[in-house]
């Protein structure tokens, strides 16, 4: 038995989960990237709406 570590070239059963792993993580980091950017809006949209509120004289 050889010990070295396989790589998704070794064996073709691999592959295809080797590829569905990394559209997983690609279609994840997307996620993740597009909840942080908007958890970083929500304050400037909260401050915008404030200020529209004091321009109609609401508070």
């Amino acid at each position: 038995m050889n010990n070295r570590s396989l790589t998704p070239g070794d064996h073709p059963r691999f592959a295809p989960n080797e590829a569905e792993a990394e559209t997983v993580r690609l279609i994840f980091a997307r996620f993740v990237h597009i909840g942080s950017a908007t958890e970083l809006a929500r304050p400037w949209c909260r401050r915008t709406q404030d200020w529209q509120a004091d321009r109609q004289g609401r508070a």
